[in-house]
This record gives structure tokens, C-alpha cells and sequence, in this order.
């Protein structure tokens, strides 16, 4: 290697890496305050080839207060809001619904086991809708109505409808833990 050199072949893309990490700090910049979320992570594919054209696990590699050496991507984290269209599809599923059936998008307040009491908020805080389409419920990505859906549904049958889908690692339990970090 120090005589002859060394060769690395990587299906990384450097100027989309940069351009990925400067969309990704913007996206992130604009909406931490509403959403009180601090990270991110991006991941390009080729579709035709199954490449890796840019990976980015973490706003900031350097943040501790952020977490930022963890690779998101490959972290087990909460699935955030990208698990709620699993929510929604096994509404249409299993109770028949539509993208044009109406929920109402209002405070509720759930008792938990243990006693204490959890109340979903959607991302606009202490702003309600009221009645609303289950498209625009999730166009919209409320938490409120998710969590009604899948009150009405069973985690169970959600978590059944996406280990249909693909989804090895989440189970019911593993759903109840972490539900107030799993819709915001």
C-alpha cells in the first residue's frame, strides 16, 4: 500500500453529499423549533442499481448535545412520523376506511397503566382541526388523529400490517414503549 498506493471505489456521490447535507441542515434549521427535533439523517439511493449515492447519518457528527456520532440511519430509534402511513393503511385494511373518511382532530387525554396521563399533541401544539380527512390527517402529520386510529385499531394490527410489509424488529410491545416518541 505505501509503495504502490490505494485504490477506493465507492458509489458515493461527493457534490450530492454536500448538496444533501446543506438540503438536510435547511429542512432541519427551519422546522426544529416547531417540531423540537434537533437531527436528521439522509439517505440517496439509485434506484436502477441499488447504490448508495449519498449516506448522512447525523446533522452533525461533532454535536454531543444532539447525539450527532450515532448513525440514524442504522440506529434503533423511534420511527418517528414515517410510521404513520402504517397507521392509516391498516385503517383502510381492517375497518374499511378511506382517504376521504373524516376523523375529528381534537384533544384527548389517555390514562396510562401506571396511572399518569399521556395527551398527544400534533405538531402545531395546542392547534385542532377538528373534523378532517384521514388524507389530510396525514398530509398534515397529526399526531391526535394517529393516535385515535390506532386506539380504534390495536398496535397489534398495525404492527401486523407492516411485518406484512417488510418490518422484522417492531413488535407490539416494542410500539407501547416508545408511543410518545413515535408520532412526533
Amino acid at each position: 500500500m505505501y509503495r504502490d498506493g490505494l485504490v477506493v471505489t465507492t458509489t458515493l456521490d461527493l457534490n450530492l453529499q454536500y448538496e444533501a447535507l446543506d438540503i438536510l441542515e435547511r429542512w432541519i434549521s427551519e422546522f426544529e423549533g416547531i417540531s423540537n427535533s434537533h437531527n436528521g439523517a439522509l439517505l440517496v439511493l439509485d434506484n436502477r442499481s441499488g447504490e448508495v449515492l449519498t449516506l448522512i447519518g447525523s446533522r452533525d457528527y461533532f454535536r454531543d448535545d444532539i447525539q450527532g456520532n450515532v448513525n440514524n440511519l442504522i440506529a434503533l430509534n423511534s420511527p418517528g412520523s414515517s410510521f404513520k402511513p402504517f397507521v392509516f393503511l391498516t385503517s383502510f385494511m381492517r375497518l374499511g376506511w378511506t382517504p376521504s373518511t373524516m376523523i375529528d382532530d381534537s384533544p384527548v387525554t389517555y390514562r396510562e397503566s401506571d396511572g399518569t396521563i399521556f395527551q398527544p399533541q400534533n405538531p402545531t401544539r395546542n392547534r385542532y382541526l377538528g373534523p378532517i380527512s384521514l388524507r389530510n390527517a396525514l398530509g398534515n402529520s397529526l399526531n391526535v388523529p394517529a393516535f385515535k386510529i390506532a386506539l380504534r385499531l390495536g398496535v397489534g394490527n398495525i404492527v401486523d400490517v407492516a411485518k406484512s410489509m417488510g418490518f422484522r424488529r417492531w413488535t407490539a410491545t416494542t410500539a407501547r414503549r416508545s408511543r410518545s416518541a413515535a408520532w412526533t
